[in-house]
């Protein structure tokens, strides 16, 4: 390299920098001194390090619940529920995701279906049984009432906000553990839905490229069935089931990960996304702009770190019923791995999906053991075409699936009806209430009970044993005037042939994602003080 394109180099990053102090006035700006300070990325060298890592760093970033969306824009209808309408939702999401899943597993597609599959947003109908005393005297019984629930695109998943572009614009984004390649709605919009934000205008951003049909990305775009053509340089598409869909430019740009509050920054020089040109469905609903897909692919986002630093990251779920009121962390690099005596490892098993997978051997409930195989269970599924779609995990047993987007966990019908019984046979003598209208099969009143307590629920993986507190196993149910109260199991049957962790069973757990080790880590914290 020529010392006079040296100096050319280092003259274009100083009018980067120049611009950047210059255009970026909001508070936690990204600034050189962040750079310098923290050591994410430096400015080209002869050393060819290219933006590479030279220590170890790590970055987090706040995950949101949808309870805590507050829209400041009129095209999103914040919606108020009560304890029981939350419950409905968590478990017409929980279906809703495995209907994703399913169908992402399915290798059975015909030309024109989509590549990648989730259920859109809808409204149900349903009686809404509330608990009141009943005025005789003689006991207690549900009252019917109609409600409407919504259901979006992102089930019962997390937000994040992520900044792009050079000067960096700020978005917020669904973040999925089943998704792979990030997009954003851009402008000039062929078709684009409402969002809070302004949207996001490639011409506004000095650091912004289209990519190249020859290079890496679009490669790995092609891999991964969402290649759309070069005219002329490469296209993206993602497709849904509910006809949601986002068409753009495969694109590289400048991304900004912070957490606010004086903590590190991480800036990602070249970040490969999908800037979505046309665009359809259901996440306007929500207040997200895109997804920031966090599984396995090539192009995910712990994928995309892993050069600078590392492609682990983990996630700490703060408890549902406050999850309105605080966030949830999501640690990236080397501020990601739970620490401490109490941390278990499990294998992450291999597959071709955007998934996370471990090694489920059984489930306790109390004194009873459940063996989680295939022996005497596969008769019993619904569903049949996902077997062929992922390779072979274990020739004995059943498929498990961690996944962020789930929020009860859903087990398959064999194992779930023993689980089931097994929490009957070992719970207190309450007296049970028949809620399996609202897809919770193992409910008690305890509404004159001062500490309800269940059977203790553990998870045997290999080599790990998880157990869960009371508070990751069962749902309480509350009257809108508080004179009853339910205890439900907060599991559900899974339609699919997998077993699903959903995001209720890990709260208050810090799980850890290492890819680059084939595990999974967890650890029992309050994830609130993280």
């Amino acid at each position: 390299m020529s010392y006079a394109y040296r100096n050319l180099q280092n003259l274009v990053w100083l009018i980067l920098v120049a611009a950047v102090r210059a255009l970026e006035t909001r508070s936690g700006t990204f600034l050189e001194t962040d750079l310098e300070r923290n050591r994410i990325w430096r400015q080209p060298s002869d050393t060819g390090t290219d933006g590479k890592i030279t220590e170890s760093f790590g970055v987090k970033v706040d995950l949101n619940h949808p309870d805590a969306f507050q829209s400041g824009s009129g095209s999103v209808e914040k919606v108020e529920f009560t304890t029981l309408d939350r419950i409905r939702r968590d478990i017409d999401d929980s279906a809703a995701r495995g209907e994703f899943i399913r169908k992402s597993l399915s290798n059975k597609k015909s030309p024109g279906e989509a590549a990648r599959i989730r259920p859109g947003r809808r409204v149900l109908q349903d009686s809404k049984h509330i608990w009141r005393k009943d005025e005789t005297g003689s006991g207690r019984h549900l009252q019917s009432a109609r409600y409407e629930s919504q259901i979006s695109i992102t089930g019962g998943g997390y937000s994040m906000q992520i900044s792009i572009g050079t000067p960096a614009r700020t978005f917020t984004a669904f973040a999925d553990t089943g998704s792979d390649l990030p997009w954003l709605q851009c402008k000039p919009c062929k078709s684009c839905f409402l969002q809070p934000e302004p949207i996001f205008h490639p011409a506004t951003s000095v650091s912004y490229r289209s990519v190249q049909c020859n290079s890496t990305f679009c490669s790995q775009l092609y891999e991964g069935k969402n290649f759309a053509g070069c005219i002329p340089d490469c296209k993206y598409h993602y497709d849904y089931l509910d006809h949601t869909h986002s068409r753009g430019d495969l694109a590289l740009e400048t991304l900004t990960l912070s957490g606010g509050g004086g903590g590190p920054i991480l800036r990602l020089p070249e970040f490969a996304f999908g800037c979505g040109h046309d665009n359809s469905g259901s996440l306007n609903q929500t207040g997200a702009v895109g997804i920031i897909g966090l599984g396995r692919g090539k192009l995910s986002l712990p994928s995309q770190l892993k050069p600078y630093i590392g492609s682990k990251f983990s996630t700490c779920f703060v408890n549902r019923f406050v999850a309105g009121k605080r966030t949830s962390p999501l640690f990236f690099g080397d501020m990601a791995g739970p620490s401490g005596p109490d941390v278990q490892y499990t294998p992450m098993l291999p597959s071709s999906s955007s998934f996370y997978y471990l090694h489920l051997e059984g489930i306790s409930v109390a004194d009873t053991y459940t063996s989680v195989n295939k022996a005497g269970h596969l008769s019993l599924f619904e569903v049949t075409d996902v077997a062929s779609s992922v390779e072979s995990l274990s020739s004995d047993y059943v498929r498990t699936i961690l996944d962020s987007g789930s929020t009860l966990t859903t087990l398959v019908p064999g194992v779930y009806n023993s689980v089931i019984q097994a929490f009957h046979n070992h719970s207190p003598d309450y007296p049970r209430v028949d809620m399996s209208q609202h897809g919770l099969d193992l409910c008690f009143d305890v509404t004159d009970v001062e500490h309800p307590k269940m059977p203790d629920l553990i998870f045997h993986l290999t080599g790990a044993t998880w157990s869960l507190p009371q508070e990751n196993t069962v749902l309480i149910v509350r009257d809108d005037d508080g004179r009853g109260v339910l205890m439900c199991v907060a599991l559900s049957q899974s339609k699919i042939e997998a077993n699903v962790i959903g995001n209720i069973h890990q709260q208050d757990f810090h799980i850890v994602y290492d890819e680059d080790q084939s595990s999974i880590g967890f650890a029992r914290v309050k994830c609130h003080t993280l």
